[in-house]
């Protein structure tokens, strides 16, 4: 079953676990992220046989579509390398890992 209006059923892009069921939901349009992901995706990113590397804005779900509008690259540097977790489906990108905790901290006041 998909989302449903109104987010009953949101969940997770990365544990499945229901928007009721955590803390926090960080979502955009097509992907969300609990705040337990968060911090596990994080530690991942320190392990070299967790992560992949990719061009920045290429891998990542949270920030692709800066990768499609080269207005939004102003000062960029386009291959510049990026650590990516999750997959095989969502992936997220350090950079956004790292907005999203700041969101997670300042939401939940950890």
């Amino acid at each position: 079953m998909g989302n449903l209006q109104g987010g009953l059923h949101e969940c997770c892009s990365f544990c499945k676990r229901n928007k009721t069921d955590v803390e926090l939901l960080i979502s955009k349009p097509k992907v969300r992220v609990c705040n337990t992901c968060v911090e596990e995706l994080l530690v991942k990113c320190s392990d070299s046989s967790q992560y992949r590397e990719s061009r920045l804005h290429e891998l990542c779900t949270f920030c692709s579509f800066i990768a499609k509008n080269p207005f939004l690259q102003l000062g960029e540097d386009p291959n510049e390398m990026v650590r990516n977790v999750g997959g095989p489906e969502v992936w997220i990108c350090q950079s956004c890992l790292t907005l999203c905790e700041g969101i997670v901290l300042e939401k939940l006041r950890r």
